[in-house]
């Protein structure tokens, strides 16, 4: 079980119920709740927290943006979790540099990834600050393939066994035949840096490698890699189409 004394800022019930249900899954046994920004604030003084998630709408005198700038002095890394996931949310969000922005819903992988890269970037600054230790350099993309972050190391993804990769957020999960990946950049940072000749996207949080696709069906809008079924946007599916058709 994980040690990591986790503090959930969220108002709504059944938010709260998934995610406690997540962290449970996780092996995270030691948090607290607060449902706003006072009982957040009064949490933090006296049990102080290694990271903290934060839904942006909570009751108080201050959302979850302006108690997370409120407390930045604090050092404690915060996680926005949250249903808004419009420009101008996120750029308010940015203004106070969270560790990470999930945009519900999420899966365990992804909040699993944003807890241990919160945690994991604290440790690392103080750390840098106190001893002058380098930190271990970020994801790193390629030519052929793309070097993910994995603690202190970098672990080598050859872009020919990615099978699909798929939008969380601001976190990217990469798809492979033995494992899968989260990144923290969106999808469509990462198709602008990959081939484009092998891989199409193919719906708003699905990209596929091109050669892979076993199956298209067009009534039900989704198409097949093995046994694993992609769901085929409605904006994107001519444009498949019409890609497939030049090769």
């Amino acid at each position: 079980m994980s040690n990591v004394k986790i503090l959930v800022v969220e108002e709504d019930d059944t938010n709260l119920l998934t995610l406690e249900a997540a962290l449970f899954n996780l092996g995270y046994a030691d948090w607290l709740h607060a449902d706003s920004s006072e009982a957040a604030l009064e949490i933090i003084k006296s049990n102080k927290p290694d990271v903290i998630l934060m839904d942006i709408s909570i009751k108080g005198n201050l959302d979850g943006i302006g108690f997370a700038k409120a407390i930045k002095h604090l050092g404690v890394p915060v996680i926005f979790i949250t249903g808004f996931d419009d420009a101008e949310t996120h750029r308010k969000a940015k203004v106070v540099n969270p560790n990470a922005y999930l945009v519900k819903p999420f899966n365990n992988l992804t909040l699993e990834t944003a807890i241990d890269a919160a945690t994991r970037s604290f440790v690392e600054t103080v750390s840098t600050t106190e001893e002058n230790f380098e930190s271990p350099p970020s994801d790193v993309i390629l030519k052929d393939c793309i070097f993910i972050k994995n603690g202190t190391s970098l672990q080598k993804v050859l872009f020919a066994d990615i099978l699909w990769i798929k939008s969380e957020g601001n976190y990217s999960i990469i798809y492979t035949e033995q494992k899968k990946f989260a990144i923290r950049i969106s999808l469509s940072r990462i198709l602008e840096r990959l081939p484009d000749v092998m891989f199409v996207r193919v719906h708003k949080r699905y990209s596929v490698q091109i050669a892979l696709i076993d199956r298209i069906d067009t009534f039900y809008k989704e198409l097949y890699i093995g046994k694993n079924n992609i769901p085929i946007g409605r904006t994107y599916k001519e444009q498949l189409l019409t890609f497939l058709n030049k090769i």
